[in-house]
């Protein structure tokens, strides 16, 4: 499975690439912790198969939740149906921990 760790997001971010980003979690989880990156998308991980029109197929995209798991889940069901894409290991939580947000 596709993967992608919080320091080499950040590389790609400051050599200008904006990724598109799919963050799964829940409301509740966005409300507490909203990530400040431009491209960021969100649909709950529940919400991915009935809205699966809606993430594009021809984009590489990175997956995003707290600590991993969900969108690791959410990139195999993805990658399973055409989509280029991967998740963030260690999750927003690794993320914090290297940019301090």
């Amino acid at each position: 499975m596709p993967e992608i760790t919080p320091q080499n997001l950040k590389a790609d971010i400051e050599a200008g690439n904006t990724p598109y980003i799919l963050d799964v979690r829940e409301q509740n989880e966005i409300d507490t912790y909203r990530l400040k990156l431009d491209n960021v998308h969100h649909i709950s991980m529940g919400a991915i198969m009935k809205n699966r029109s809606l993430i594009p197929l021809n984009t590489d995209i990175i997956l995003v939740c707290e600590l991993g798991s969900r969108c690791e889940r959410v990139a195999k069901f993805l990658t399973g149906h055409g989509h280029s894409a991967s998740h963030l290991v260690g999750g927003l939580k690794a993320w914090r921990a290297l940019v301090g947000q």
